[in-house]
């Protein structure tokens, strides 16, 4: 695997899965929110986008980049929260909210040995009332040095000279 963000990816995915038994279904985020495909996930459900990753050179091919991570929560909550309901409906209709404070508290200050700590820069709400379910955003920033292209740089070559030497 070459590609930060294929690791990265994967590596959310696989944190979320044992620090948070919740989340039922992890996948990129393909705008599934979007048309149809809202209808097969699984709820509680996490979608996993790279909106942004700005770039710094740091000098002769290696890069500083800086991306955004996008965690895009989404419930099918149907339990009444009004000031009338009994309180264990309250609390089930409630339960989205510990369920995001799990997965901010699994993923700030988060590394592996490729990238910088997780920090959490933002937490959004994204009403989707007319598909019928919740979805708060929480947005992290990390950061890694790329030497991809120093690597490519410095290939082994052997020269082979079958011939003879003209006078």
């Amino acid at each position: 695997m070459d590609s930060f963000f294929e690791k990265i990816f994967l590596a959310i995915q696989n944190r979320i899965t044992q620090e948070v038994p919740e989340i039922l279904w992890i996948d990129q985020d393909l705008g599934q929110l979007a048309s149809d495909e809202f209808r097969r996930m699984v709820y509680p459900t996490i979608l996993i986008d790279f909106p942004t990753a700005p770039v710094e050179y740091m000098g002769q091919n290696i890069k500083l980049v800086k991306p955004t991570i996008s965690i895009l929560l989404i419930f099918n909550n149907y339990s009444q929260t009004h000031h009338l309901a009994p309180d264990e409906v309250k609390q089930k209709g409630l339960e989205y909210l510990r369920i995001e404070q799990k997965v901010a508290n699994a993923l700030q200050g988060w590394f592996e040995n490729y990238f910088t700590p997780l920090a959490q820069t933002n937490t959004q709400s994204r009403n989707n009332n007319e598909i019928g379910v919740r979805a708060r955003e929480l947005t992290f920033t990390t950061s890694y040095e790329d030497w991809s292209l120093e690597d490519d740089q410095y290939k082994n070559v052997t020269f082979s000279f079958s011939g003879g030497i003209m006078p």
